[in-house]
């Protein structure tokens, strides 16, 4: 799972691959990155033993020999010389995130002027608030909690998580994992399943039915009207979302 979640977030998050080829165009430390910078080397380590103990298969175990020192030399080697184009913030990331011995708590590179990843949560939503308040005290690292109803641009009709970055945001369960990889490693592990391309979207489809649906909130920055989906008064969203 951590090695398809990687491979994921370089599509998404990176806009590349693992493949020297096509190399991401980015620095990715967010999703699985944030607490080991060399996920696949390390499912690919776990697994083959695995696979060996259970197929009987002895060159399975040798592999995983082979595979650990081409990850220590080879790999390692041309690993650095790809990402010295990212320069300080690689720096940074590596001196703060191994390649095989994951953190606890998540990597979360410091932004100035208050800025970085941030959920949107809706305050007029019981749920969302009951939310909030379990995600806040587990005290989740360099993540804001902002009123969705404060949101500067659009309004917002589900769970939002803006990484501060520039990236399109992640909506609904997706935003719910994200939020989770800001806590630590279990429950990192927790939001990268729940992420995975399928699951996401089944999950997703389950908590709708369950009451988690799409609830329009007005902003309450500009006017309510400009914001109304489908024309209706704003008055009528406003006593159908509860808001003060």
């Amino acid at each position: 799972m951590p090695g398809l979640s990687a491979l994921q977030e370089l599509a998404v998050r990176g806009g590349g691959t693992p493949l020297p080829l096509d190399p991401t165009r980015r620095l990715v430390t967010s999703g699985i990155y944030r607490f080991v910078a060399n996920p696949m080397q390390l499912s690919c380590l776990l697994m083959l033993p695995v696979l060996a103990f259970i197929y009987h298969v002895w060159w399975l175990g040798a592999g995983t020999v082979v595979l650990f020192f081409y990850g220590v030399g080879l790999c390692a080697w041309s690993e650095e010389a790809t990402m010295a184009r990212f320069g300080a913030p690689y720096q940074a990331y590596r001196q703060q995130v191994r390649s095989w011995l994951p953190r606890w708590k998540p990597y979360v590179p410091a932004v100035a002027n208050g800025g970085g990843p941030t959920l949107y949560v809706a305050a007029g939503c019981q749920k969302c608030s009951e939310l909030r308040r379990w995600l806040e005290v587990r005290h989740p690292a360099g993540l804001r909690f902002v009123d969705a109803e404060n949101h500067p641009t659009a309004q917002l009709d589900r769970l939002t998580y803006d990484p501060g970055d520039g990236d399109a945001p992640d909506q609904g369960i997706a935003a719910f994992g994200r939020a989770l990889e800001h806590i630590n490693l279990g429950w990192c592990c927790v939001g990268l399943f729940i992420r995975l391309p399928g699951i996401c979207q089944l999950v997703q489809v389950v908590a709708d039915l369950c009451g988690a649906g799409p609830m329009p909130v007005v902003p309450r920055c500009v006017s309510s009207a400009a914001f109304t989906p489908t024309g209706a008064p704003a008055a009528k969203i406003m006593q159908q979302e509860r808001l003060p």
